[in-house]
């Protein structure tokens, strides 16, 4: 059952040293799926990405490989050409990933001790760099926030946010402005479009 591998394969990555007893669905459907997951460390729910939504560098490592090899096989096809040089470029960039994932790393573990909550990440729920920065704090234990906004086939909520603290918008301007009511500083890594506008935002809101 795919479903049931793609669980096995978060809870190996994130989880490493914990053996699953038993795991059930809690929410139907593949594309936003929600496991009830009992093991000998205690009971977790995993929300798991839909598939190919993990961009981290392994992964993009595995890509352009794949379509090196293609283009290999076939020289004379352009769009293969045009693939290589995409994933070549995104492989460029996959680095941010895990400086971002350490980021909240460091930030989590030295502000968020025992009952002490001076900073938790927020991000905006997605995949790529926003998935990195929860998956950050929910490597050392702690807390982080996932604002997430419903788009038609679109992001779905990263599986590294507490659950309890993922929360789903229907409005993008709503959603900004719970970003900056609650920020305590803002940190950006590069990105596209959608990341210029959440600058110039921020710096026009607080300015």
């Amino acid at each position: 059952m795919p479903e049931r591998e793609a669980l096995d394969a978060a809870l190996a990555d994130a989880l490493p040293s914990v053996s699953v007893r038993s795991a059930a669905p809690v929410e139907a459907g593949w594309s936003n799926a929600v496991w009830r997951v009992d093991t000998a460390a205690g009971t977790f729910v995993v929300r798991l990405p839909r598939p190919g939504t993990a961009p981290d560098p392994a992964k993009r490592r595995r890509e352009a490989e794949v379509w090196r090899r293609a283009a290999a096989a076939a020289p004379g096809d352009t769009s293969l050409a045009r693939e290589v040089a995409r994933s070549e470029q995104l492989l460029s960039l996959s680095h941010y990933y895990d400086e971002a994932r350490e980021f909240a790393r460091l930030v989590s573990i030295d502000h968020q001790c025992e009952s002490r909550r001076e900073f938790v990440v927020v991000t905006g729920g997605g995949p790529g760099i926003m998935e990195a920065a929860n998956r950050g704090a929910f490597d050392v234990g702690c807390k982080s926030i996932g604002l997430n906004i419903r788009l038609p086939a679109e992001q779905h909520p990263n599986p590294f946010i507490t659950p309890e603290l993922c929360f789903q918008f229907r409005y993008f301007a709503i959603r900004k402005f719970h970003f900056i009511l609650r920020a305590a500083g803002v940190v950006l890594f590069p990105g596209g479009f959608g990341t210029l506008d959440e600058l110039f935002e921020a710096l026009t809101l607080r300015q």
